[in-house]
């Protein structure tokens, strides 16, 4: 009676493996290729989003920043026309340049001025304060109630940088004013530079 040897033996047992490990092959390959398109699908889906929500983003900024620039050059272009408004007002120019003697007139137009700037600075969210600044032996007129009895010196102006705009009789943008603001501030204790960001001065002379 003979019996099997070894090596055939092993050759029955491989290939009772076999077919476990081909089910086991089959299984993984099974589960892996649904997780691979899963994974493939979710990293198109997050760069499509990606790219949209960028997009929308780069569209929204550009949206708001146009807005932004529109809402700031109608603010100065307000400032710069209610400048103009008044220094075609004939009686203020006369006024503070000293062409008006009468002191009953000069008072009245004072007043008047007053108002005007008033009701101007309040209905334009714009304008921080607004000063109209005479010369010598004339009172400066301003809407900050803290600076009402303060000197005119459109004659030291001539002489001081933030007068640029006198050389050429056209309004300027200039963002300090150092002189005008070391006046205000020794007859205003509160006033203080840090409460504007850049001033049009205008002057009110065609001489």
């Amino acid at each position: 009676m003979s019996t099997p040897n070894a090596s055939t033996t092993a050759n029955k047992k491989t290939k009772e493996r076999l077919p476990i490990a081909s089910i086991k092959l089959k299984l993984v390959i099974g589960f892996a290729i649904p997780l691979i398109c899963v994974i493939i699908i979710g990293m198109v889906s997050y760069s499509l989003a990606a790219s949209g929500m960028s997009e929308n983003y780069e569209d929204s900024m550009s949206k708001a920043m146009s807005m932004t620039i529109e809402y700031m050059d109608f603010g100065f272009a307000s400032a710069v026309s209610e400048s103009e408004q008044l220094y075609y007002d004939t009686d203020l120019v006369k006024w503070a340049t000293g062409a008006i003697y009468n002191e009953y007139t000069r008072t009245e137009v004072m007043e008047n001025v007053s108002v005007d700037l008033g009701i101007r600075q309040q209905g334009n969210e714009f304008l921080a304060d607004m000063y109209i600044i005479p010369e010598s032996g004339l009172t400066l007129i301003s809407t900050n109630e803290n600076q009402s009895d303060i000197p005119g010196f459109y004659n030291d102006l001539e002489e001081k940088e933030e007068a640029v705009c006198l050389e050429s009789l056209q309004g300027s943008w200039i963002g300090y004013h150092n002189y005008i603001d070391e006046v205000l501030a020794q007859h205003d204790a509160d006033y203080s530079s840090d409460e504007y960001i850049c001033s049009y001065i205008r002057p009110m002379t065609t001489r």
